[in-house]
């Protein structure tokens, strides 16, 4: 597989997996949503294997557990809302889609999954997606 990011001169980056666009979001909005979640942050700290992911909207956010392995979704008050755990692997790559998706990657056995960020249900695993090939050729 072929993996390239691109940064343009307006900090738009792109993640392409086999010329197949993945991820596209802006680093200045993700600054930005880093300072919104400032105040947030400090109760993170005590958990510092947590990292922020995303913004959902404006009364929610997700978060993966680097050594866990798993997404949760949280209210404002920092209430889990949604709890999954992605592969049987803790060590995964996550990218935001635009389309509302995520996508993890086990970085021990490259399994796939795509799943729907406002509610972390699995869309298509890798099976799905070796199916989906099949059908095509």
């Amino acid at each position: 597989t072929n993996e390239i990011i691109t940064i343009d001169d307006e900090f738009n980056v792109k993640i392409f997996l086999d010329g197949k666009c993945l991820n596209n979001h802006n680093l200045i909005k993700k600054r930005i949503l880093l300072a919104d979640m400032v105040e947030r942050e400090a109760k993170f700290e005590k958990n510092p294997e947590r990292m922020l992911f995303e913004k959902l909207d404006f009364d929610k956010f997700i978060t993966n557990s680097i050594t866990m392995g798993e997404l949760l979704i949280w209210d404002v008050n920092l209430n889990v809302i949604v709890k999954k755990i992605c592969h049987s692997s803790n060590d995964i790559t996550l990218f935001p889609c635009k389309n509302g998706f995520l996508v993890s990657k086990s970085n021990k056995d490259g399994e796939i999954k795509v799943w729907n960020a406002q509610n972390l249900s699995l869309k298509l695993s890798e099976e799905d997606l070796k199916r989906s090939r099949k059908r095509k050729n």
